[in-house]
């Protein structure tokens, strides 16, 4: 919403949600057992339910950079594809990390870091 409302050279999501509506779907299906999900109901707060980034990016005119680990445990990258698709601007790349997880796209010693690095210089040194 940030990056909607003040000008600005770029942005960058780093294992973003979509919304937390379909953040609580996915909790409920990583933690509760097919058999028990039809008797196990999570509420969220009602200011959690305005946590969407499916609407502001839509309006999105800056370069977008939007980076997630394939293996990703917590936030499933499926998210930041939904949100990349979504996205309207005409300078946007979508980055899975490959063996990344949600913790350690950068913090490693190997190809992951790599990834990482190779899309940020990318994206911040278009020119290059």
């Amino acid at each position: 919403q940030v990056a909607t409302a003040y000008p600005n050279a770029g942005l960058i999501l780093q294992a973003p949600i979509t919304n937390a509506e379909e953040m609580k779907d996915v909790l409920l299906e990583e933690n509760v057992s097919w058999l028990l999900r039809w008797s196990v109901s999570v509420e969220l707060s009602p200011v959690l339910y305005e946590l969407d980034n499916l609407k502001p990016i839509k309006k999105l005119t800056s370069p977008l950079l939007i980076m997630t680990g394939d293996n990703d445990n917590v936030t499933p990258p499926w998210m930041g594809k939904k949100l990349y698709k979504t996205a309207l601007c005409s300078n946007k790349e979508f980055v899975p990390i490959t063996n990344g997880t949600h913790n350690d796209i950068f913090f490693t010693s190997d190809i992951r870091k790599t990834q990482y690095i190779k899309a940020m210089n990318k994206f911040l040194n278009p020119k290059k």
